[in-house]
């Protein structure tokens, strides 16, 4: 992860993005529930974290042109 542009599908509350940044360069965070991004940026804030976005959105529809990521991450996501 270090140095790499990082995407968590299914972010929840932040915690595997949040736990990435330290090493990564960048990381965004996309999940469908307003609510968990809503928690994952207070997270992000409270660890003092500068290099972690969060937005509220869906896999299948992705705003990001191909190549921009060099990681993309998941877990618990159906």
């Amino acid at each position: 992860m270090r140095g790499k542009r990082v995407l968590d599908l299914g972010c929840g509350d932040g915690r595997f993005a949040i736990g990435v940044a330290p090493l990564a360069a960048t990381v965004v965070g996309i999940d469908p529930d307003p609510e968990a991004i809503a928690a994952a940026r207070k997270n992000a804030r409270q660890a003092g974290l500068r290099n972690v976005r969060f937005a509220v959105g869906a896999a299948q529809r992705l705003p990001y042109p191909a190549g921009v990521f060099d990681v993309v991450i998941l877990s618990w996501t159906l």
